[in-house]
């Protein structure tokens, strides 16, 4: 499995270029909490986007490489249980937040 921040130490002009395509709302970032939430969404499981993502989007830009969520009510193990089908993978179970299989 690829990991993204390993992509982005190993390559400097790859990670400016992220950067910028971040500071543009597109790039993996973006394109990963779309798909996230798209599936989060089909399911309807309700979920709040937290940390880095949460802070740009009210007006502090700095560059992120995560996506975090939460989930309100829901368990780690509901939430799995809701998603099984869905190609994301546990990154932090503290909190219920996905990461997206890059």
């Amino acid at each position: 499995m690829r990991v993204y921040e390993n992509d982005l130490r190993a390559n400097l002009d790859w990670a400016l270029h992220q950067a910028g395509c971040y500071f543009e709302q597109r790039g993996l970032v973006h394109e990963t909490l779309r798909q996230i939430t798209h599936c989060l969404e089909a399911r309807g499981v309700e979920y709040a986007v937290t940390d880095g993502l949460a802070m740009f989007v009210n007006g502090f830009r700095q560059f992120t490489s995560h996506v975090t969520l939460t989930t309100p009510g829901l368990s780690a193990v509901e939430l799995v249980a809701r998603i099984a089908d869905a190609r994301f993978q546990f990154w932090d179970i503290v909190g219920a937040a996905l990461k997206d299989e890059l």
